[in-house]
């Protein structure tokens, strides 16, 4: 395995080792690139994160149509990953009825996973979005007007959900896939510009990329860093910041917060590279230490990180 692919599974596996996750988890696994990588990153790990696994399929397709040929390929491949990998596996037959919209599958394909879960008694359902899903729902929320609160769109951590790959972009999973040789199922709908997602992902943002390279890296960070949740994280310029609430969120966010801190202490001369440090300094797993900088004595217990003037 190439150094690159190690890299993109300990960012996984380190992002979901800062979580207290309970130890039952339902994958849900299409047949896709996104989902086929996170259950083989997952599977690679479990022991190691201490979790048991098992595989649920929703079969989107309408019986005894072309494209019921396509999801009974993909719901056999997903099967058979399953038993090869001796996990339990649930799916759903091929439906009776059309569907009329995106909504209505979401809604089909939320409300089985959670009935599966709460049935046989999973603690978590855990879904394969990767950052290029975030940033084109992000957009989609923009442009229908949800104002800033629509930019808390996924996070990695909800009641019942978790996201492992928010922090992965396709190209990675991409080549990750393409490295360990997995098999995948593209959605021959992927490819149709029609539903305003689709024309986003197929033309509109590689447009944007090719006219100014690294623009969806930096719009991505951009939308990540107007998100509006600092006050969840940050408890104050005389309190601190939460060890354990700011480890939750992406590096991005955690970059925002410390400055928005360092700010709150009137603290002038700081840059990107102070709080690159102190992020450095809190990834461990010492639970008591200090250290000084920028005229400050920054203590660190197992709660918070506050500072005072040295």
């Amino acid at each position: 395995m190439s150094q690159l692919s190690l890299r993109l599974e300990h960012r996984v596996v380190k992002a979901l080792k800062r979580e207290a996750l309970p130890p039952r988890w339902l994958l849900a696994v299409s047949g896709g690139l996104d989902s086929m990588v996170l259950a083989e990153i997952l599977y690679r790990w479990r022991r190691y994160l201490g979790v048991e696994l098992a595989i649920g399929h929703i079969h989107h397709g309408l019986a005894n149509t072309p494209q019921d040929a396509y999801r009974a390929k993909a719901q056999a491949q997903v099967r058979a990953w399953a038993k090869a990998h001796r996990l339990r596996f649930y799916t759903l037959k091929a439906r009776p009825r059309a569907l009329n919209s995106e909504a209505e599958l979401r809604a089909l394909r939320h409300g089985t996973l959670e009935r599966w879960r709460r049935h046989y008694g999973y603690d978590l359902t855990v879904l394969a979005h990767h950052r290029d899903d975030l940033l084109e729902t992000r957009l989609l929320r923009l442009i229908r007007g949800s104002g800033a609160q629509g930019l808390t769109a996924m996070r990695l951590r909800a009641p019942t959900i978790l996201r492992p790959l928010l922090s992965v972009t396709r190209e990675e999973l991409e080549l990750y896939a393409r490295e360990r040789q997995l098999e995948w199922c593209e959605d021959p709908s992927n490819g149709t510009h029609g539903p305003l997602r689709n024309w986003l992902r197929q033309e509109w943002l590689p447009k944007l990329e090719s006219k100014q390279k690294g623009a969806l890296k930096a719009l991505s960070r951009s939308l990540e860093i107007l998100s509006p949740d600092i006050g969840d994280t940050q408890l104050g310029q005389y309190v601190g910041l939460r060890r354990k609430d700011i480890q939750r969120v992406s590096f991005t966010r955690q970059q925002a917060v410390v400055a928005e801190y360092l700010r709150a202490l009137g603290i002038q001369g700081y840059g990107r590279a102070h709080v690159e440090e102190i992020l450095k300094r809190l990834d461990t797993n010492r639970r008591e230490f200090h250290f000084d900088m920028l005229g400050f004595r920054f203590r660190v217990t197992p709660d918070l990180l506050w500072a005072s003037r040295v």
